[in-house]
């Protein structure tokens, strides 16, 4: 899975780079306590592709939320500029508006312990035309019209 987003003024905002594709490590649920309010938040991992350049909002690596957490050992916090950074479901839905998800097939998981007896359901969309060269198929997502 991967995100993006194309709004310029959240780099000074947030640190979050426009016109960039991020990938998405993780999600989770998380048990939190503060003195307000106990319950769970829904966080999601990003990775930048540079290493570098990290989300500074609410839950990134160094801001206050983190003390409130129940379970923070089961995360794998790193508190350094490596690129990779935990946000919230809210701030996530406000900040990104691209999310990639490209999934091949269920056979692709043959080889990672794929399980022919499981009965879980799939859902797929299929879309039909054709991938035309300089049209269609193939480009960078910043340009959409000729990105498949």
């Amino acid at each position: 899975m991967g995100c993006a987003t194309f709004n310029d003024r959240l780099r000074e905002k947030v640190n979050i780079v426009s016109a960039h594709a991020y990938s998405i490590t993780n999600v989770v649920k998380a048990k939190f306590k503060s003195p307000e309010k106990t319950g769970e938040v829904s966080l999601i991992r990003i990775r930048n592709p540079w290493g570098a350049v990290e989300w500074s909002g609410a839950w990134s690596d160094n801001s206050s939320e983190w003390q409130y957490l129940v379970d923070k050992d089961t995360l794998d916090l790193k508190s350094n500029d490596d690129g990779e950074f935990w946000m919230n479901y809210e701030d996530f839905k406000r900040y990104w508006e691209v999310l990639d998800i490209c999934h091949l097939s269920r056979d692709a998981f043959e080889e990672d312990g794929y399980d022919p007896d499981d009965k879980r359901v799939w859902n797929v969309y299929s879309a039909s035309g054709s991938w035309i060269p300089g049209i269609s198929a193939g480009g960078c997502r910043n340009f959409y019209e000729s990105f498949a």
